[in-house]
């Protein structure tokens, strides 16, 4: 009797990447929304008096300034943490376990500096929540960042153990921790940009 071949293996299954990628389209679709809400209002802004070159809208409450530094940083923090899970991927791919749980855990690190560098940006700038049009969505636009960040924090920390608990094949759930990085990074590009640089 001849027998036959086995069967192809199947397909692998890949609802968490699919999954974070709806997610992260999600997100930056929210993101996208709501900033363009905030330039919509600054633009119906009055423009500020005796203005002799260019235009400005008086858009910032009085007395406010926004801290730039901080701001800076957290952006260099986020691309930083991008290089980081990008380097687990590839060292997952080399079997290099030890490299692969150090970056997922500066990964976790990398959020938690960026969530401390958000707080810092508050107490400095030190606004009402109920002061304004410009307050509200202020803080919802970084607050809901912040939740992403959270977010970023659990997901890197949880795919760490997973890793360290021997699933050190499954590539999948890194390049899916990457994507979700790769996309909040996006996002706070354009947020910095828009709030923190253009106000």
């Amino acid at each position: 009797m001849i027998a036959l071949p086995a069967a192809p293996a199947p397909a692998p299954k890949r609802q968490l990447f699919v999954g974070t990628a709806l997610i992260s389209a999600a997100i930056a679709m929210f993101f996208g929304g709501m900033l363009a809400i905030f330039l919509k209002l600054r633009d119906a802004s009055p423009l500020a008096p005796n203005v002799t070159k260019r235009p400005s809208h008086v858009w910032l409450p009085k007395g406010v300034e926004i801290p730039q530094v901080p701001s800076n940083i957290m952006l260099i923090t986020l691309a930083f943490a991008c290089v980081l899970i990008t380097g687990a991927i590839v060292s997952a791919k080399q079997d290099n376990h030890t490299s692969t749980a150090l970056m997922l855990f500066l990964c976790a690190i990398m959020a938690i500096a960026t969530i401390n560098a958000q707080a810092l940006v508050y107490k400095r700038m030190a606004m009402s929540l109920r002061g304004g049009t410009y307050e509200v969505l202020f803080y919802t636009i970084t607050g809901a960042f912040l939740v992403c960040l959270i977010g970023a924090l659990a997901y890197s920390l949880t795919t760490a153990f997973r890793y360290l608990g021997g699933r050190t094949k499954d590539h999948d759930v890194l390049i899916s921790l990457a994507t979700y990085w790769y996309v909040i990074t996006a996002v706070f590009t354009v947020i910095w940009f828009v709030i923190y640089v253009t106000k």
